[in-house]
């Protein structure tokens, strides 16, 4: 059936699709004839019922200019594995979905110019190194309340947003250091689990006792 659509639709650059009812319960979520186009640069898919999204990784074209797949049930990103075929991506619209977090692999699409996650009210955070997306200027977020970033940042345009993330990462130091707190009855592993983290040898156990270490 793939090879039949390829047979018809395999030059196809655009795609609207939107107010059907194409959407898969399970990976990849949407026809399999519409990641086989080699020559695919726009996609509309809104109001069709998604429930995720196909990674990168599965879509033949390295085309790809615009998606848009608003208003659907799209709960998670899945951007793992190769992002190639969305390296050209310009214009990314998922807004009006039910999305949770923003990968962070979003920041490597460096001519992203356009970012609608409007009303997808259970995004709290966005990807520190947003500011990479060094083209983007209309990250629309109506509806989104994060609580990584003040709120008068939030009001504020994209390039402003995009600034401050830029120079709260330059302000930011790597810590390599962390204070745990151990606490139990002899005999759980605990001085086993500490020499462990910090590479020490691990001692025969010469006397019983409650172990309170920090």
């Amino acid at each position: 059936k793939v090879n039949d659509y390829q047979k018809n639709y395999g030059e196809k650059t655009s795609m609207h699709l939107s107010s059907n009812i194409l959407g898969l319960d399970t990976e990849p979520f949407i026809p399999e004839f519409i990641l086989a186009l080699p020559w695919l640069r726009d996609l509309t898919i809104s109001s069709n019922g998604l429930k995720g999204f196909p990674k990168p990784s599965l879509w033949k074209s390295n085309s790809l200019n615009k998606i848009r797949a608003s208003s659907n049930e799209i709960s998670e990103l899945d951007f793992s594995g190769d992002i190639t075929p969305f390296l050209e991506i310009n214009d990314l619209y998922f807004d009006k979905n039910q999305l949770t977090s923003i990968p962070d692999q979003i920041c490597q699409l460096k001519k992203l110019e356009t970012f609608d996650i409007s009303e997808n009210t259970k995004i709290k955070r966005i990807p520190s190194d947003l500011y990479r997306c060094e083209n983007l200027r209309k990250f629309y977020k109506s509806g989104v309340q994060l609580c990584n970033m003040p709120v008068y940042v939030q009001r504020n345009d994209t390039v402003s947003i995009l600034k401050y993330l830029q120079e709260r990462a330059k302000q930011s130091t790597a810590y390599y250091s962390v204070k745990m707190l151990l606490m139990g009855h002899t005999g759980r592993g605990k001085t086993t689990l500490l020499r462990n983290l910090i590479n020490e040898q691990s001692q025969p156990k010469l006397y019983d006792e409650v172990t309170l270490r920090i």
